[in-house]
Protein backbone atom coordinates (compact mmCIF):
# COMPACT_ATOMS: atom_id res chain seq x y z
CA UNK A 1 0.00 0.00 0.00
CA UNK A 2 1.87 3.10 -1.36
CA UNK A 3 1.22 5.73 -3.01
CA UNK A 4 1.04 5.98 -6.98
CA UNK A 5 -0.39 7.55 -9.76
CA UNK A 6 -2.69 4.86 -10.62
CA UNK A 7 -4.81 5.08 -8.21
CA UNK A 8 -6.17 8.70 -7.52
CA UNK A 9 -9.70 8.92 -7.53
CA UNK A 10 -11.88 9.02 -4.10
CA UNK A 11 -13.70 6.18 -2.29
CA UNK A 12 -17.60 6.52 -3.55
CA UNK A 13 -20.22 5.96 -0.73
CA UNK A 14 -20.45 2.49 -1.94
CA UNK A 15 -16.91 2.10 -1.62
CA UNK A 16 -17.03 3.34 1.79
CA UNK A 17 -20.19 0.82 2.10
CA UNK A 18 -18.14 -2.22 1.21
CA UNK A 19 -15.17 -1.05 2.99
CA UNK A 20 -17.53 -0.73 6.51
CA UNK A 21 -19.20 -4.65 5.61
CA UNK A 22 -15.95 -6.16 5.28
CA UNK A 23 -15.10 -4.76 8.94
CA UNK A 24 -18.17 -5.64 10.46
CA UNK A 25 -18.03 -9.61 8.85
CA UNK A 26 -14.62 -9.47 10.32
CA UNK A 27 -15.97 -8.37 13.66
CA UNK A 28 -17.70 -10.90 13.60
CA UNK A 29 -14.73 -12.96 14.71
CA UNK A 30 -12.65 -10.83 17.17
CA UNK A 31 -12.95 -7.45 17.58
CA UNK A 32 -11.67 -5.53 14.80
CA UNK A 33 -10.93 -1.80 14.62
CA UNK A 34 -13.83 1.20 13.34
CA UNK A 35 -13.87 2.56 9.79
CA UNK A 36 -12.59 5.67 11.74
CA UNK A 37 -9.57 4.46 13.47
CA UNK A 38 -8.95 2.58 9.89
CA UNK A 39 -8.75 5.39 8.22
CA UNK A 40 -6.40 6.47 10.99
CA UNK A 41 -4.52 3.58 9.45
CA UNK A 42 -4.92 4.70 5.92
CA UNK A 43 -3.22 8.15 7.12
CA UNK A 44 -0.18 6.91 8.97
CA UNK A 45 0.60 4.63 5.67
CA UNK A 46 -0.05 7.27 3.48
CA UNK A 47 3.17 9.43 4.51
CA UNK A 48 5.67 6.31 4.95
CA UNK A 49 7.76 5.78 2.16
CA UNK A 50 7.51 2.22 1.57
CA UNK A 51 4.99 -0.47 0.47
CA UNK A 52 2.39 -2.20 3.37
CA UNK A 53 0.68 -5.45 1.95
CA UNK A 54 -2.40 -6.22 3.68
CA UNK A 55 -1.29 -9.03 5.99
CA UNK A 56 1.29 -6.42 7.93
CA UNK A 57 -1.57 -4.95 9.09
CA UNK A 58 -3.76 -7.57 10.73
CA UNK A 59 -2.32 -7.25 14.55
CA UNK A 60 -3.57 -3.40 14.42
CA UNK A 61 -7.16 -4.42 12.52
CA UNK A 62 -7.84 -7.04 14.95
CA UNK A 63 -7.21 -4.45 17.78
CA UNK A 64 -4.28 -7.19 19.37
CA UNK A 65 -3.30 -6.60 22.50
CA UNK A 66 -4.35 -9.38 25.49
CA UNK A 67 -6.01 -11.91 23.66
CA UNK A 68 -4.32 -12.57 20.99
CA UNK A 69 -0.91 -12.78 21.61
CA UNK A 70 1.21 -13.13 18.16
CA UNK A 71 0.51 -12.54 14.95
CA UNK A 72 0.37 -16.12 13.39
CA UNK A 73 -2.85 -16.68 15.35
CA UNK A 74 -4.26 -13.37 14.57
CA UNK A 75 -3.38 -13.99 10.63
CA UNK A 76 -5.97 -17.28 10.97
CA UNK A 77 -8.40 -15.63 13.03
CA UNK A 78 -8.26 -12.76 9.63
CA UNK A 79 -7.94 -15.64 6.75
CA UNK A 80 -10.88 -17.52 8.02
CA UNK A 81 -13.34 -15.02 9.17
CA UNK A 82 -12.50 -13.51 5.55
CA UNK A 83 -13.37 -15.02 2.18
CA UNK A 84 -10.39 -14.17 -0.59
CA UNK A 85 -13.00 -12.05 -2.53
CA UNK A 86 -13.27 -10.13 0.62
CA UNK A 87 -9.79 -10.17 1.78
CA UNK A 88 -9.07 -8.87 -1.86
CA UNK A 89 -11.45 -6.20 -1.70
CA UNK A 90 -10.38 -5.21 1.95
CA UNK A 91 -6.68 -4.54 0.33
CA UNK A 92 -8.00 -2.81 -2.67
CA UNK A 93 -10.08 -0.20 -1.36
CA UNK A 94 -7.30 0.27 1.44
CA UNK A 95 -4.92 0.72 -0.86
CA UNK A 96 -7.50 3.16 -2.79
CA UNK A 97 -7.70 5.22 0.61
CA UNK A 98 -3.99 4.98 1.52
CA UNK A 99 -2.83 6.31 -2.41
CA UNK A 100 -6.26 8.85 -2.24
CA UNK A 101 -4.40 10.83 1.20
CA UNK A 102 -1.28 11.04 0.12
CA UNK A 103 -2.03 12.60 -3.49
CA UNK A 104 -4.14 15.28 -0.90
CA UNK A 105 -1.62 15.46 1.66
CA UNK A 106 0.98 16.05 -1.42
CA UNK A 107 -0.61 19.43 -2.58
CA UNK A 108 1.48 21.75 -1.21
CA UNK A 109 -0.45 24.75 -2.27
CA UNK A 110 -3.17 24.14 0.62
CA UNK A 111 -4.09 26.67 3.12
CA UNK A 112 -6.74 26.62 4.21
CA UNK A 113 -8.49 23.21 5.23
CA UNK A 114 -11.95 24.70 4.19
CA UNK A 115 -10.42 24.37 0.42
CA UNK A 116 -12.45 21.36 -1.05
CA UNK A 117 -8.75 19.82 -2.30
CA UNK A 118 -7.95 19.16 1.39
CA UNK A 119 -7.60 16.05 3.33
CA UNK A 120 -10.30 15.54 5.44
CA UNK A 121 -10.34 12.36 7.33
CA UNK A 122 -13.23 10.21 8.12
CA UNK A 123 -14.40 10.75 11.55
CA UNK A 124 -17.98 11.82 13.18
CA UNK A 125 -18.73 14.41 15.82
CA UNK A 126 -21.26 11.88 17.86
CA UNK A 127 -22.00 14.90 20.13
CA UNK A 128 -22.82 17.86 17.57
CA UNK A 129 -25.27 14.69 15.98
CA UNK A 130 -27.04 14.00 18.68
CA UNK A 131 -28.00 17.55 19.40
CA UNK A 132 -28.91 17.90 15.48
CA UNK A 133 -30.47 14.38 14.84
CA UNK A 134 -32.83 13.90 17.69
CA UNK A 135 -34.05 10.62 16.07
CA UNK A 136 -30.16 9.54 16.08
CA UNK A 137 -29.87 10.81 19.65
CA UNK A 138 -33.25 8.90 21.15
CA UNK A 139 -31.72 5.78 19.57
CA UNK A 140 -28.47 5.96 21.10
CA UNK A 141 -29.57 7.30 24.44
CA UNK A 142 -27.51 5.08 26.40
CA UNK A 143 -24.45 4.66 23.58
CA UNK A 144 -20.96 5.69 24.58
CA UNK A 145 -19.38 7.48 21.79
CA UNK A 146 -15.50 8.32 21.89
CA UNK A 147 -15.06 12.30 21.18
CA UNK A 148 -14.46 13.58 18.26
CA UNK A 149 -11.56 11.97 16.07
CA UNK A 150 -10.19 9.98 18.93
CA UNK A 151 -10.54 6.23 17.02
CA UNK A 152 -9.02 8.35 14.09
CA UNK A 153 -5.78 9.09 15.73
CA UNK A 154 -5.87 5.98 18.08
CA UNK A 155 -5.19 4.14 14.39
CA UNK A 156 -2.75 6.53 13.29
CA UNK A 157 -0.97 6.00 16.60
CA UNK A 158 -0.85 2.38 16.50
CA UNK A 159 0.43 2.47 12.86
CA UNK A 160 2.83 4.71 13.69
CA UNK A 161 3.84 2.54 17.47
CA UNK A 162 3.30 -0.98 15.15
CA UNK A 163 6.10 -0.09 12.57
CA UNK A 164 8.08 1.41 15.14
CA UNK A 165 11.40 0.65 12.71
CA UNK A 166 9.35 2.56 9.56
CA UNK A 167 9.10 5.15 11.58
CA UNK A 168 12.66 5.25 13.11
CA UNK A 169 11.10 5.99 16.22
CA UNK A 170 14.81 4.31 18.05
CA UNK A 171 16.69 7.66 17.15
CA UNK A 172 16.38 9.99 19.66
CA UNK A 173 17.01 12.91 16.79
CA UNK A 174 14.42 11.88 14.47
CA UNK A 175 12.20 11.49 17.89
CA UNK A 176 12.95 15.08 18.84
CA UNK A 177 11.88 15.99 15.18
CA UNK A 178 8.73 13.69 14.84
CA UNK A 179 7.22 14.44 18.31
CA UNK A 180 5.98 18.16 17.95
CA UNK A 181 4.42 16.77 14.30
CA UNK A 182 3.18 13.53 16.04
CA UNK A 183 2.08 15.78 19.23
CA UNK A 184 -1.52 16.91 17.64
CA UNK A 185 -2.38 12.98 16.88
CA UNK A 186 -1.54 11.86 19.89
CA UNK A 187 -3.35 14.59 21.79
CA UNK A 188 -6.34 13.09 20.41
CA UNK A 189 -5.74 10.01 20.66
CA UNK A 190 -5.01 10.24 24.89
CA UNK A 191 -7.08 11.68 27.48
CA UNK A 192 -6.53 15.06 28.33
CA UNK A 193 -4.85 13.91 31.95
CA UNK A 194 -2.18 11.27 29.99
CA UNK A 195 -1.14 14.03 27.93
CA UNK A 196 2.77 13.88 28.28
CA UNK A 197 4.34 17.88 28.80
CA UNK A 198 5.55 18.52 25.20
CA UNK A 199 1.87 18.31 24.42
CA UNK A 200 0.88 20.69 27.36
CA UNK A 201 3.10 22.28 25.78
CA UNK A 202 1.55 22.78 22.02
CA UNK A 203 -0.02 25.86 21.77
CA UNK A 204 -3.57 25.53 20.13
CA UNK A 205 -5.60 28.18 19.86
CA UNK A 206 -9.21 27.49 21.14
CA UNK A 207 -8.01 24.21 22.78
CA UNK A 208 -10.77 22.51 21.67
CA UNK A 209 -11.27 19.26 19.76
CA UNK A 210 -11.79 20.82 16.43
CA UNK A 211 -8.69 22.89 17.42
CA UNK A 212 -6.40 20.02 17.71
CA UNK A 213 -7.92 18.11 14.86
CA UNK A 214 -7.20 20.79 12.46
CA UNK A 215 -3.60 20.66 13.64
CA UNK A 216 -3.49 16.96 13.34
CA UNK A 217 -4.64 17.32 9.53
CA UNK A 218 -1.81 19.91 9.32
CA UNK A 219 0.91 17.58 10.98
CA UNK A 220 0.04 15.01 8.28
CA UNK A 221 0.76 17.31 5.84
CA UNK A 222 4.09 18.32 7.35
CA UNK A 223 4.60 14.64 7.92
CA UNK A 224 4.06 13.98 4.17
CA UNK A 225 6.57 15.80 3.32
CA UNK A 226 9.24 15.20 5.87
CA UNK A 227 9.19 11.45 5.33
CA UNK A 228 9.88 12.60 1.09
CA UNK A 229 13.48 13.79 2.65
CA UNK A 230 14.29 11.63 5.57
CA UNK A 231 13.31 8.56 3.73
CA UNK A 232 14.61 5.65 6.40
CA UNK A 233 17.23 4.31 4.76
CA UNK A 234 19.42 1.05 5.19
CA UNK A 235 22.00 1.73 8.20
CA UNK A 236 25.89 0.39 6.89
CA UNK A 237 28.27 -1.41 9.16
CA UNK A 238 31.40 0.66 9.40
CA UNK A 239 34.32 -0.11 7.44
CA UNK A 240 37.25 -0.29 10.07
CA UNK A 241 40.68 -0.60 7.98
CA UNK A 242 43.01 -2.35 10.50
CA UNK A 243 46.94 -2.95 10.32
CA UNK A 244 47.23 -6.30 9.76
CA UNK A 245 50.77 -7.00 12.07
CA UNK A 246 53.58 -8.95 10.97
CA UNK A 247 54.92 -11.81 13.30
CA UNK A 248 58.01 -9.49 13.58
CA UNK A 249 56.25 -6.37 14.78
CA UNK A 250 55.72 -5.07 18.43
CA UNK A 251 52.49 -6.97 19.83
CA UNK A 252 49.37 -4.81 19.96
CA UNK A 253 49.01 -5.10 23.84
CA UNK A 254 51.90 -2.51 24.12
CA UNK A 255 54.83 -5.16 26.32
CA UNK A 256 57.40 -4.45 23.75
CA UNK A 257 57.62 -8.01 22.89
CA UNK A 258 57.21 -9.21 19.02
CA UNK A 259 54.59 -9.84 18.24
CA UNK A 260 55.44 -13.60 17.34
CA UNK A 261 56.24 -14.44 20.96
CA UNK A 262 53.47 -12.34 22.39
CA UNK A 263 50.01 -12.98 21.40
CA UNK A 264 50.95 -14.24 18.32
CA UNK A 265 51.88 -17.43 19.87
Amino acid sequence: MNPTNNSKNALTETDIDQLSECLEVLNESYSCVSLEALDGIAAALSVMTRTVILTELIPILLETTDEITDETTAINIFLNALSSTQQAKLADLMTRRVNHTARLLSNSTIADLSDPRAYQPWVIDYQQLMLEDTEFAVEHTDTEFSPLATEWAIGFVSTVEYFTQDWRMTDDLLDDELNPMLAPIYALALPRDEWPEDIREQDVAGDSREAWLAQAIWACYELWEYWRYHAPKPKLLPIVNKKILGRNDACHCGNGKKFKVCHGK
